[in-house]
């Protein structure tokens, strides 16, 4: 698994490939790089859901996504229902 680093200036994890396109946007955006563990308004990062296999962060509609075709899963272990949307 590569390993992810943070934006400066969010606090958001990105894999090597895509920080430096993240961060000269996210730099556009903020005046003031904030430290890693503040979100841009003061505030905490929110805690997103874990892939439950390699522990990288998604948020809850991608989790399930990613769940299925994470690399890590036992390829004997079948597969997580598909979440149900409500009306």
């Amino acid at each position: 698994m590569p390993p992810f680093q943070t934006c400066p200036h969010c606090g958001q994890q990105f894999g090597s490939a895509s920080l430096g396109i993240h961060v000269a946007r996210c730099r556009s955006r903020c005046i003031e790089p904030e430290p890693a563990s503040v979100g841009p308004q003061g505030k905490p990062p929110p805690v997103l859901p874990s892939c439950q296999f390699c522990g990288q962060q998604f948020g809850s509609s991608s989790l399930h996504i990613h769940e299925r075709r994470c690399k890590l899963r036992p390829a004997d272990l079948p597969l997580p229902p598909s979440p149900t949307k409500s009306p």
